[in-house]
């Protein structure tokens, strides 16, 4: 069964290869197939060149389910504002929910501003 408006969230800590980091909260809409939903915690990698590529709309798919344990494999794609080239990303949750789940669709992430980490430690660090 396809549901429309099927939704998506999440907020957490994003940090670069130049030790900038910045608190993130992401939220989407698009299609879903099955019903239920997983609560836990992800960890995600990409090729953006910096935290703040991480920012602005990206298209998002994820799939996953199970019963009280569960866990979903995600993907996302957008444009990277410092290079204008794709941005390239993925990743698993895992925790606790029910159901199989199927999503596709855009999303939103909005960034705090970046703390420059690896610049104060290093001066010579070029800081995203």
């Amino acid at each position: 069964m396809t549901k429309l408006g099927a939704a998506i969230g999440s907020v957490g800590i994003a940090m670069d290869s130049h030790l900038s980091f910045a608190l993130y909260g992401m939220i989407g809409r698009g299609r879903g197939i099955g019903g239920g939903g997983v609560l836990g915690l992800t960890i995600q990698g990409s090729n953006a060149p910096t935290v703040g590529d991480l920012s602005g709309f990206f298209a998002n798919g994820s799939g996953g389910g199970g019963d009280v344990v569960a866990g979903t494999v995600d993907a996302f794609f957008g444009i990277a504002h410092t290079t204008n080239k794709a941005v390239v990303g993925g990743g698993l949750t895992a925790g606790l929910g029910e159901g199989v789940t199927a999503f596709i669709g855009g999303s939103y992430t909005g960034l705090t501003p970046t703390l420059d980490v690896g610049k104060m430690v290093c001066p010579s660090v070029r800081a995203g």
